[in-house]
């Protein structure tokens, strides 16, 4: 039945991409973050990883009014261990994002908007489809932009089947001018300071919170948390209006692995970052 709720949901997507509308964009990112070699804290052994990111979204406005947004994005992390337990090398993500904001319904409120998003995600420790590894997440926010340079976002995610089920929403967007934006609102909250046409200066944060289902012990189905912070510092370059790239340097920490079926617990030190990323805009 999963499966079957997946196939519909890419069809649906599928659907709304090849649909005629009035302004498409359509942009697609690729990151590769390398956390440099840190010690576990409760073991001896260390670990450093790399995760690679692709990003793809389509932007578009059904009838002229409704926005929709699709994407669809692929995580790869690479784990290189030496530690006396059975971590997996390879942790794979897969998530496709169907959303649309606008007015709410039946209320004539004024600057305020509506948001929902389903996210169908995968993430196993390889490429097989596994139903038991699918999952469904939800999100629905109210957004309230009572000028041109406030934003406020409020609500909540939902996440049938993870460990944790439920986390709230809340941030904020300022942008005085054109050359600052503060974007407390975003998964992967930022400051953006344009010095000219072409560089930007970038203050970056990240928190993650993925469960993977792998295989442990010729066992299927057990269930890995990973779990981390970050923050950092870089830079950004406009090629053109059509593709950018930065890069960042910062930190990881409060970072945590655990197998939730058994309960075992991973403690990764903090750990220093490089980060790079590609933008482009079709």
């Amino acid at each position: 039945m999963l499966k079957n709720t997946a196939y519909i949901l890419v069809a649906g997507i599928l659907l709304s991409i090849t649909h005629p509308v009035s302004a498409q964009e359509i942009t697609a990112n690729l990151r590769t973050r390398y956390l440099l070699e840190a010690d576990l804290g409760n073991r001896h052994g260390d670990m450093s990883i790399t995760e690679s990111q692709f990003n793809l979204q389509v932007e578009d406005k059904i009838a002229g009014q409704l926005p929709v947004t699709f994407s669809t994005e692929i995580k790869y992390l690479t784990i290189d261990e030496n530690v006396a337990a059975d971590i997996p090398n390879t942790l794979i993500g897969r998530q496709f994002r169907l959303g649309a904001k606008g007015p709410i319904p039946y209320l004539d409120w004024e600057n305020f908007y509506l948001g929902l998003d389903l996210m169908p995600t995968l993430n196993t420790d390889g490429w097989d489809w596994s139903d038991s590894a699918f999952r469904m997440p939800m999100r629905a926010y109210l957004i309230h932009r009572p000028n041109e340079q406030w934003t406020f976002v409020g609500g909540l995610v939902l996440r049938p089947d993870y460990d944790q089920e439920v986390l709230p929403i809340l941030g904020l967007i300022y942008k005085p001018d054109d050359r600052l934006t503060v974007n407390l609102a975003s998964g992967e909250p930022h400051v953006h300071y344009r010095l000219n046409e072409r560089l930007a200066l970038i203050g970056e944060a990240s928190m993650t919170l993925d469960e993977y289902e792998v295989t442990r012990n010729q066992q299927d189905g057990v269930v890995l948390q990973n779990r981390q912070f970050s923050a950092g510092l870089g830079a950004e370059l406009d090629f053109n209006d059509q593709a950018a790239a930065c890069l960042t340097f910062g930190r990881v920490f409060a970072r945590k692995m655990e197998y939730l079926d058994t309960g075992e617990e991973f403690y990764p030190e903090a750990a220093f970052y490089i980060n790079g990323k590609l933008f482009i805009k079709f």
